[in-house]
């Protein structure tokens, strides 16, 4: 940008553009890292993969600072690898929990954040973007599972049990505003 190849009324969105790369970047290794200390970059790494194109398009809760959403990503990857590591999981709970959440996220795509509202076209465009990510992430689990990969299935279930967390609470954050 210093050199003139940005010419000056982009640099506020290249600057933009590039903190938030650089945000990302730092999320990527510190959930590698929790990954690592747990032993469980894999799991991690499937989560990841699962959760950023789905939540792109569902949208959603969003923290009001970088860094208080810094954090609740911790608080994130912490508890879906606990509950990976720790908690009796079947078959069954994993394709009901993928299941209710699924309809959750399918019934209420997109939830718009009060500071980047969407046009009457980007909203049918997530929504149709967003239902047909969930629906592939669904299908996939349902072969991985099928398949014997049980181990890959579940963070890809958390993902979406998460997503739709933050949804209805994006959903709940948006009406209060509204009342205020």
């Amino acid at each position: 940008m210093k050199n003139g190849f940005v010419p000056r009324e982009d640099r506020e969105i290249y600057a933009y553009g590039l903190h938030l790369g650089i945000i990302m970047i730092i999320n990527f290794i510190t959930f590698i890292l929790i990954g690592l200390f747990f032993k469980m970059v894999k799991e991690s790494l499937v989560f990841m993969i699962f959760y950023i194109p789905l939540r792109t398009y569902a949208g959603g809760y969003h923290a009001k600072t970088p860094t208080r959403c810094y954090f609740l990503s911790i608080l994130m990857i912490l508890s879906v690898l606990l509950a990976v590591k720790t908690a009796s999981w079947t078959n069954s709970m994993v394709i009901g929990m993928s299941l209710l959440s699924g309809i959750t996220i399918f019934a209420l795509v997109p939830v718009e954040d009060g500071n980047k509202p969407l046009s009457n076209s980007q909203v049918i465009r997530y929504k149709k973007v967003a239902r047909m990510i969930l629906a592939i992430e669904l299908i996939g689990i349902s072969i991985l599972l099928y398949g014997g990969y049980f181990n890959i299935t579940l963070p890809m279930a958390l993902s979406i049990v998460t997503i739709s967390i933050m949804v209805i609470l994006g959903r709940v954050r948006n009406k209060l505003n509204v009342i205020k």
